[in-house]
């Protein structure tokens, strides 16, 4: 909010301000404050150039961003510009990618009892995220999760 407030009592141009607070919103790390989704939810239809700037920095976020949160952030950020536009068909495209994206975070899930009592798991879990990106961690210890569940001798909690 600092930087809205700042622009706000700046001499620049109302668009220069709008191109500054995006660039700075993308630029941040999250959490976002809510005045760019605020922005792209409730900018006037007849701006284009805010649409396509909220739509562009949403498809960086689905396709770019380093963590699935954020990625799901893009999808969210996209689907509402293209809601607030009325624009049916792409909103359509992105829910049908978002529907997938909500596959793969389900599919990535395991049971975080492994997780919890087992230290063996939880120096591999350690091993593994310094190696891999988030996604495929989360793959390799969802496939080692199970591998441990499924031995009927396997214990997540072993007495010593």
């Amino acid at each position: 909010m600092l930087i809205a407030n700042t622009l706000d009592e700046s001499n620049i141009e109302q668009d220069q301000k709008l191109y500054t607070i995006i660039g700075y919103e993308g630029a941040v790390s999250p959490p976002f404050s809510h005045l760019l989704i605020q922005l792209c939810s409730n900018f006037p239809i007849w701006r284009d150039d805010i649409a396509q700037a909220c739509i562009n920095f949403g498809l960086r976020l689905e396709q770019d961003a380093s963590t699935l949160i954020l990625n799901s952030i893009g999808l969210g950020l996209q689907q509402r510009v293209y809601k607030h536009l009325n624009d049916e068909a792409s909103e359509q495209k992105v829910a049908a990618r978002k529907e997938l994206h909500t596959k793969l975070l389900k599919d990535l899930f395991f049971d975080g009892e492994v997780v919890t009592f087992d230290d063996n798991f939880n120096d591999y879990a350690i091993q593994v995220i310094q190696h891999y990106d988030e996604s495929e961690s989360l793959k390799l210890l969802k496939i080692e999760a199970e591998r441990l569940l499924s031995d009927p001798n396997y214990n997540p909690c072993p007495l010593d």
